[in-house]
């Protein structure tokens, strides 16, 4: 898998320029000779933050990637999360498939692109975005996005015990603000329906790697890779030193040769730069308890940072501290710092 990035104006989207927004992509893709034919995946980060701009800037990024990539529609997403940054730009995401070994499946279940893979005899599902915000109710909002994601992998002969890795995105999720009905934060609220699907049963070699980050608006959203071998899990679970359940530190596709790390949570009270050498070690050692030969290659590097730290600084440091082929970075407040990484494995 490689990944690349386009920054663009959220003008474009706010506005429905769609017809622009489809020239920005094309030009971007040309430019660097990315195929069409591979990408599997393209998020949207934009930081709206009411229904009328998500209904907005939904229209144009849906009819843009049309425009785009015509009947091979990829999988998915638009997060209202601001990029770190430049509060006026939004961020283009995709993912590509690096292997002729690889075939790609572009598909659609009621109304909802997603993609599949066959790679090297696995089946890998790449859901993209699933998100419901008809109701007020953040209750309402997760059962029936994750609800969703059961029938899609109901249609695809899959289940929740497939999933490798699962992102959440929710809003308010650092908030103590409780819901007068069920006395849940919204953070509580996603554990309790959460563990309503995750039947243990289907969790004998572990629970899949968990991301949850804080959006601006759009109640919850789920995103997940899930991967099958005639009809068995096949990702690879380290769960190192956690006790909780849930808390899968890492997580290996061996179809795709990809080692995807997960959120590293680190102390607010030290320095951030103390926090990024802490955070690269954790990395390494991660690698190591995995037992894998890792070509040092990182692919991609996610990062959520409080609005508090001097993002330029931040670049710098990084860039003299960790080589990475793609690396995002984006406000949240709900985390002074935390890393999701993504491996290249031999």
């Amino acid at each position: 898998m490689k990944y690349a990035s386009l920054k663009v104006p959220s003008e474009l989207l706010f506005v429905d320029k769609n017809k622009d927004l489809a020239q920005e992509i094309s030009l971007f893709l040309s430019d660097l000779s990315i195929s069409i034919d591979s990408i599997v995946k393209v998020e949207c980060f934009v930081p709206y933050s009411n229904n009328e701009e998500y209904l907005s800037c939904n229209t144009c990024f849906q009819s843009s990637l049309g425009q785009v990539f015509k009947t091979k529609i990829p999988a998915n997403t638009i997060v209202a999360q601001e990029p770190g940054n430049n509060e006026e730009e939004s961020i283009l995401y995709f993912t590509m498939v690096d292997s002729s070994s690889v075939t790609i499946n572009y598909k659609e279940f009621q109304k909802h692109h997603y993609v599949t893979l066959d790679a090297n005899g696995e089946k890998v599902l790449i859901s993209g975005g699933i998100l419901f915000n008809d109701d007020d109710t953040m209750l309402r909002n997760i059962q029936l996005s994750i609800d969703f994601a059961e029938q899609l992998l109901d249609h695809e002969e899959m289940h929740f015990g497939h999933i490798a890795h699962q992102i959440n995105y929710i809003e308010d999720l650092s908030s103590d603000k409780v819901d007068v009905t069920t006395g849940w934060t919204n953070s509580q609220t996603l554990s309790e329906v959460r563990s309503l699907y995750f039947d243990p049963n289907l969790f004998r070699h572990g629970y899949p790697l968990q991301s949850v980050n804080e959006v601006k608006f759009g109640g919850y959203q789920i995103d997940f890779i899930a991967a099958n071998k005639d009809g068995f899990p096949v990702a690879q679970f380290n769960k190192g030193n956690n006790s909780k359940e849930l808390e899968t530190n890492s997580c290996y596709l061996p179809g795709l040769n990809l080692l995807l790390i997960g959120q590293l949570k680190l102390k607010s009270e030290s320095s951030i730069n103390d926090q990024l050498k802490e955070a690269t070690s954790q990395m390494e050692k991660t690698i190591e308890a995995c037992g894998l030969k890792v070509d040092k290659q990182i692919r991609e590097v996610r990062i959520n940072l409080n609005d508090k730290v001097e993002i330029s600084a931040f670049e710098k440091t990084l860039r003299s501290m960790l080589k990475s082929d793609s690396t995002v970075i984006f406000k949240d407040s709900n985390y002074l710092f935390n890393m999701d990484i993504k491996v290249a494995v031999d």
